[in-house]
């Protein structure tokens, strides 16, 4: 018989998700060692059929495939995060057994989130030719309007986004502001972690977007440094309880008063990407670095935001090339993430 490679690729993708489906259905419960064992026994082998239906960005299984293997990991993962001690244990042997079950948990996590990535980089290449042969700025603001809603790519988008909000962050301008010394007179220090002032801007705000960078030695008196310290901290509180909407507000409000701060546009970035506005949240953070190319939050969110969202590995790498000039603190496991080459 002539081989059909098609038919063959059917046929691994049919088993792969029928796998698929027995694995998600199978629980990780104690005695842990052999209910794992039996559930890697299937998901091993689903794993395999899953990636050999979709090889290549041109097969017509890339999305799902991707989709369903990324899920399979997360699931593993969120089993294991759960599992209560085995028996009775003191509080340290607890702590620590808790400790080791997150640590696997994550690296599930980990795996999941690259095979998503990559599955999204892929269909990221299936664009029509049209759309391939723009310009690549134009390209990237086709991509960074919103996130994705239809399709495998706004499937992966609901599993995916949570977990890099989990993970990755997104830094406020509140957390580069020094801590209050008790014996210095309110509002008399810089804001900025790294020396610069404190500046703002965006397109679509009732106010103009600098063309270029507020000098260094742009200051404000001791009373506007403190509002504008005390606006920050309420955004970010925002931020940090979920209302995105009245920070969003308070950010509006905060740049009507001081129209070139760039630490309120980062803000302002944040809210806009956390309320499913990319497009908005990209301009504000282009506007940031305008005012203040080495304002650390601003750096720092838009490697992010390059990484992982618009899945430009260059651009994000030499955002966070800059960010790691200025010395600022930062979980040293994204370096690792920031300097992968794409598979």
């Amino acid at each position: 018989m002539t081989p059909d490679p098609a038919a063959d690729q059917s046929a691994r993708f049919v088993a792969g998700r029928m796998l698929a489906d027995s694995t998600l259905a199978l629980p990780v419960t104690h005695p842990i060692k052999p209910a794992l064992d039996r559930k890697l026994a299937v998901l091993g082998p689903a794993l395999d059929h899953l990636k050999a239906a979709a090889t290549t960005t041109a097969s017509p299984y890339w999305g799902e495939s991707g989709y369903v293997a990324g899920l399979l990991l997360d699931d593993l993962g969120a089993r294991v995060a759960v599992l209560p001690p085995p028996a009775k244990m003191s509080a340290e042997d607890s702590a620590g057994y808790r400790s080791a079950l997150a640590t696997q948990a994550a690296s599930f996590y980990a795996r999941a989130e690259d095979l998503w990535i990559a599955t999204l980089e892929g269909l990221s290449d299936l664009a029509p030719p049209p759309a391939r042969a723009r310009a690549d700025s134009a390209r990237r603001d086709s991509v960074a309007v919103a996130r994705p809603r239809d399709g495998w790519a706004g499937r992966i988008w609901e599993k995916l986004e949570p977990r890099l909000i989990a993970h990755y962050r997104w830094r406020m301008a509140a957390d580069d502001l020094p801590a209050l010394d008790p014996g210095a007179v309110p509002g008399t220090v810089g804001a900025a972690g790294n020396g610069s002032t404190l500046v703002a801007g965006m397109e679509d705000a009732a106010v103009p977007v600098p063309a270029a960078p507020r000098a260094p030695g742009d200051s404000l008196d001791a009373g506007a440094v403190e509002d504008l310290r005390n606006r920050l901290r309420w955004i970010a509180q925002y931020i940090a309880d979920g209302q995105f909407e009245e920070a969003g507000r308070w950010a509006d409000t905060a740049l009507k008063s001081f129209p070139n701060r760039a630490e309120i546009w980062n803000d302002m970035a944040v809210v806009r990407h956390r309320l499913g506005d990319w497009g908005g949240a990209d301009r504000a953070w282009a506007a940031a670095l305008r005012l203040d190319p080495k304002n650390p939050a601003a750096l720092y969110n838009r490697a992010l935001f390059e990484r992982f969202y618009r899945l430009d590995r260059v651009a994000a790498r030499q955002a966070f090339e800059r960010f790691l000039t200025l010395g600022a603190p930062f979980d040293e496991a994204l370096a690792d993430r920031m300097a992968e080459e794409r598979k």
